[in-house]
């Protein structure tokens, strides 16, 4: 019986710690700096919970799409303000701001695959949400 309560609260758990939101949300942020802004935020504590996020931005690079002009990357230990502000409560996660200020997308925790981040930002650009 502890096994089974044992498996049931670990599936709970991975369960809870991955989601990718899409879709405006409602959330306004109100720096201007962040308008227009793919944010990538890393603990870099732990590579290999980030390790997908990393290859991430390198596929993107390799793709040519325009990552590089829109990447803001915020480290938890140099950038806690940002964090806080920006509704983040663990890294790794990606949010993408649009040029209007809404949060377009917020992809989080280490359950998701290196093609869900890529086509998720890929998705944002090929729908205007980042001007390039």
């Amino acid at each position: 019986m502890k096994k089974i309560g044992l498996l049931l609260f670990c599936t709970i758990i991975l369960l809870t710690q991955t989601s990718i939101e899409n879709s405006p949300l409602d959330t306004k942020i109100t720096y201007k700096e962040y308008n227009n802004k793919v944010i990538l935020f890393l603990s870099l504590s732990n590579y290999f919970n980030e390790e997908k996020y990393y290859d991430a931005i390198i596929k993107l690079r390799r793709l040519d799409s325009p990552i590089d002009n829109n990447l803001v990357v915020f480290r938890q230990s140099k950038n806690p303000f940002e964090f806080f502000n920006l509704g983040i409560k663990k890294s790794p996660a990606i949010l993408i701001i649009t040029s209007s200020g809404n949060k377009f997308l917020e992809v989080k925790g280490t359950n998701v695959s290196t093609n869900e981040i890529v086509n998720s930002v890929l998705d944002a650009y090929t729908l205007g949400k980042i001007i390039q």
